[in-house]
């Protein structure tokens, strides 16, 4: 009987384990898409504010993969806002709209951000972050309910 209680106890103890693993492994799952989530919506944000206050934001190769840091230049951001403005007016704000995971060799991340600015609030900023969060793209468009 005393070997059937400890077996029983041993049962316990390693579902006990494996439970308190699994909600551990989904809490850390969670943190890293909120962090991913957070990211995208600040390199957006720093990226529009600094285009509005005339001037461009300089993407680090721990923000951006390597072509955007090469391609995100200054001479582009501030053509691409002049564009930006005399279509849409002044950049205002963002809300997250949708994240869709679009799955080619690798897994990029899609954040779809809902975008005020002065003579529109139908905007779409989209954000792409590679499999290593680190931003791939970033456009700026009419919004449309469907990718």
């Amino acid at each position: 009987m005393m070997m059937l209680q400890k077996t029983f106890c041993f049962m316990v103890l390693v579902f006990l384990l494996g439970f308190v693993a699994c909600n551990g492994q989904q809490d850390i799952k969670n943190n890293v898409e909120n962090r991913k989530k957070d990211f995208a919506l600040s390199i957006s944000e720093s990226i529009l504010e600094a285009q509005k206050k005339g001037g461009f934001y300089k993407l680090s190769a721990e923000e951006g993969t390597d072509k955007m840091v090469e391609g995100l230049t200054e001479s582009l951001q501030k053509a691409s806002y002049q564009h930006i403005k005399t279509i849409f007016g002044h950049y205002k704000a963002l809300t997250l709209d949708t994240m869709v995971e679009l799955k080619k060799d690798k897994v990029y991340k899609i954040y779809r951000f809902k975008a005020d600015f002065e003579k529109s609030n139908n905007v779409e900023v989209r954000s792409v972050l590679d499999p290593n969060g680190k931003l791939a793209g970033f456009f700026v468009l009419p919004w449309k309910e469907n990718l």
